[in-house]
């Protein structure tokens, strides 16, 4: 392996410091193949380590979704409130919501005498987009207690705060 200069490093490793990127490459390469085992252990645990934390969004959101549509079912409105986000944001085709308009919303729904449905999601998948931030997607299906049926695909951006995901951002 050629030898290479500290400039050719930089440009290859441009954000490390000029310093930093040469020495990177002043060994010979049989003295950096002995770093190489532990170069690669040190990269497959952070790799782990970010599939457990996405594993853990997973299962954590999804169990937002069933305690979510438990209290709907419950008519439990309060109980549910804790879960969106103080600049929460609901986008439908009738337009876009804040968190304070679609409580109001959903307390007209569930308000006592009013059928307001079994709920239920289907098919939920939920992906990270960064560190603090995962979105959920699927199906929802609200069962009247006539036999109607309404249903259709969601999304929620959801944040991790120091209270647990809060939905952000619901697209329905």
């Amino acid at each position: 392996m050629a030898q290479q200069t500290n400039r050719d490093c930089h440009k290859r490793f441009h954000f490390l410091p000029q310093s930093m990127a040469g020495s990177l490459f002043a060994q010979s390469g049989n003295d950096m193949n002995k770093y190489r085992p532990g170069l690669t252990l040190v990269f497959l645990l952070l790799l782990a380590a970010n599939q457990v934390l996405a594993g853990d969004a997973d299962s954590e959101i999804s169990q937002m979704l069933d305690y979510f549509a438990d209290e709907w079912n419950a008519g439990e409105l309060a109980s549910i409130e804790g879960q969106f986000h103080k600049d929460f944001v609901l986008v439908t085709e009738e337009g876009v919501q804040s968190r304070d308009e679609r409580i109001s919303e959903l307390r007209m729904v569930i308000s006592p005498g009013n059928d307001h449905g079994t709920l239920s999601f289907e098919s939920v998948m939920v992906e990270p987009l960064g560190k603090d931030h995962v979105v959920a997607y699927g199906r929802t299906r609200l069962v009247f207690k006539d036999g109607t049926e309404l249903g259709g695909m969601f999304s929620t951006v959801y944040v991790n705060t120091p209270f647990g995901w809060k939905a952000l951002l619901t697209h329905e």
